[in-house]
């Protein structure tokens, strides 16, 4: 079990970190709404990533009590089989079901409205706007 231990110490930084930026998403939606238009993408609220035929593994954050101050947030990190009624995916899971999928479905579109106006946007662009285009190619190329 010590084993276990040692890694999952070195692991929950990271999963704190998540957690600290998806409560900051919820909290500061409209700051990344406007940093979405300045990057010229339409508005994306949420992502469907079950449109995406590419995808295997998800990361997901769900949260629950939102009446308290202090609400949970709960990580799950799951597969298609086990995603059926979690089709949504924010910007920080967006990110990481990007990574861990090896950006397989990089090159599909999302599928977002505006009004009246329908766009389909590459993943690959939505991606390279969130993390920059040297951190993209970086992950890229040391994933695949």
């Amino acid at each position: 079990m010590r084993h276990y231990e040692l890694v999952l110490n070195k692991i929950a930084p990271l999963f704190y970190k998540f957690v600290t930026y998806h409560k900051f998403r919820i909290d500061n939606f409209h700051l990344i709404n406007q940093y979405i238009r300045s990057a010229k993408l339409p508005t994306v609220y949420y992502l469907d990533l079950m449109f995406s035929k590419n995808i295997s593994y998800f990361y997901d954050t769900d949260s629950s009590n939102f009446e308290s101050p202090m609400y949970t947030i709960i990580i799950k990190l799951t597969t298609r089989n086990n995603v059926d009624k979690y089709a949504d995916s924010y910007m920080d899971e967006f990110i990481v079901n990007m990574v861990i999928n090896g950006f397989s479905f990089e090159n599909d579109n999302i599928v977002t409205s505006a009004g009246y106006d329908i766009y389909f946007i590459p993943y690959k662009d939505l991606f390279i706007s969130l993390v920059g285009k040297d951190l993209y190619e970086a992950l890229r190329i040391s994933i695949k």
